[in-house]
């Protein structure tokens, strides 16, 4: 029975460790969202609007190499990606975009679904002259249309 106590009192320490850790990972990140000189998701020399599917899709580019397309989950925004586009522009042409809707991609019309998006994107690449492209998906949402229409684009 002490031995249960004991090992109960360290997972429960444990646990509590690891909340101050998400809290403190939470306030760094709302920190860094709210600093106005942040600029993913406002980087004028890096972002470009592109006329696709009769919408303007707003995107920025980072770095060179191999082409990767971060696709952030719905409401999100480019600036969801403030640790990852650093770290991925250092080996990949990363390019992150805000979704139909979402972000500075304004499209009013009352309809939108998930296929919608990924034929977005698919567009995206093509009107960027990309054939072939790693993709990271936040959110199931985004992947499975993305590799059940995989035959649009080569993505990995």
């Amino acid at each position: 029975m002490r031995r249960c106590t004991v090992l109960l009192a360290l997972i429960l320490l444990c646990t509590l460790i690891q909340a101050q850790d998400v809290k403190k990972i939470e306030a760094d990140l709302m920190k860094q969202l709210e600093d106005p000189t942040q600029v993913y998701g406002n980087n004028k020399e890096a972002g470009k609007y592109y006329d696709i599917r009769g919408f303007r899709m707003y995107a920025e580019t980072y770095g060179n190499g191999e082409p990767l397309l971060i696709i952030h989950g719905n409401g999100g925004s480019i600036n969801n990606f403030i640790y990852q586009i650093p770290y991925f522009s250092q080996h990949y042409k990363v390019i992150v975009a805000d979704s139909r809707a979402q972000g500075k991609s304004i499209d009013l019309r009352d309809s939108l679904t998930y296929e919608m998006m990924a034929d977005d994107y698919a567009a995206l690449l093509t009107e960027m002259k990309i054939d072939s492209a790693y993709v990271i998906g936040v959110s199931m949402d985004y992947c499975w249309p993305c590799a059940i229409r995989r035959k649009l684009k080569n993505w990995r």
